[in-house]
């Protein structure tokens, strides 16, 4: 196993490979998102949403909150220069 500063590399350890430990720490964080999402959290965080929970984000705001937050910037970014073709 490899090891960082006294920390193995669980799916090593475990014997997981590195496409399904990914697919597992996916999964959990959905499940986190969803579970926020379920007692009235949100999805976002102070550094945005990320590509990963833009499904998650439409179904917290719906569509009337989705249309808010491209009109606003639609108006900040009149040539959508700012992350073209991300979450909004």
């Amino acid at each position: 196993t490899k090891s960082w500063r006294n920390q193995t590399c669980s799916w090593i350890q475990f014997g997981f490979s590195k496409v399904d430990a990914q697919f597992y720490v996916s999964l959990f964080l959905y499940s986190i998102s969803r579970e926020s999402l379920r007692v009235c959290g949100t999805v976002t965080g102070e550094h945005g949403v990320g590509l990963g929970k833009k499904k998650l984000l439409i179904e917290e705001f719906g569509d009337s909150g989705i249309n808010a937050m491209k009109s606003i910037k639609k108006a900040l970014d009149p040539l959508n220069i700012l992350n073209p073709g991300k979450v909004i």
